[in-house]
Parts: C-alpha cells; structure tokens; sequence
C-alpha cells in the first residue's frame, strides 16, 4: 500500500524485527524496529487489580461479590470471565481517575492560595 502512495518504499529486513521507509532517492525517512521477548507473559488482571489497589484476592471477591476462591481460581486458570475482566479493568482505571482528579484538587488548592 505504501509503495502504491509512490511517497516511499518499504524494506523488510531479514530477521524481521524492523521496517525502512525510504524515500525515492534512498534516503532513510524512518526507521521501526520491534523486539520480541519469548518469555513475556502479561500479568494477570487478578494479581494487578491486587497489586494496583493494595488488597488481597479474598477482599476483592468481596468487593465485586463473588465466592472468596473465585478470584484465586482465575489466577490459576489463567482466564476471567469477560464481564469480570472488563469490571476489574474499569477498577484499575477509577484509581487512576481518582488519583488523577487528587492532584487536579491539590493544584487548584495551590492556585486558590496564590
């Protein structure tokens, strides 16, 4: 598709761990390089909900009212049911809002007393 644009060519490389668009005269416009790491495995939304908001698995099986083992079985299983998995994702982004809307509170104190 970019070569049809006639703006530049692409170049893949053997290895295939990154992309040169050039331009019509060869020279480097951009360069993206990737990197895989075999061992990367992402972290369960269990253990960073967890993590994230400094509680244990039972409490949060309390919070979000379901069997104190459930979330422990998640953990192990790997997998979390969709509705679970998009609460404790909105878990983690109400901190974030919340630490966000703190500090927004704080500058505007500062402001306040300037």
């Amino acid at each position: 598709e970019l070569k049809k644009e006639g703006e530049y060519d692409v170049f893949f490389h053997e290895g295939g761990n990154h992309l040169e668009f050039k331009d019509k005269k060869g020279n480097d416009l951009y360069v993206i390089e990737w990197h895989f790491d075999p061992n990367y495995k992402e972290e369960n939304i269990v253990k960073k909900v967890c993590a994230e908001l400094g509680i244990t698995q039972r409490e949060l099986a309390e919070i979000i009212k379901v069997n104190s083992g459930t979330p422990a079985q998640w953990v192990t299983k790997g997998e979390v049911p969709p509705t679970y998995q998009y609460l404790l994702e909105l878990m983690i982004e109400n901190k974030n809002l919340k630490e966000k809307i703190a500090k927004l509170t704080a500058f505007k104190e500062l402001l306040d007393e300037i």
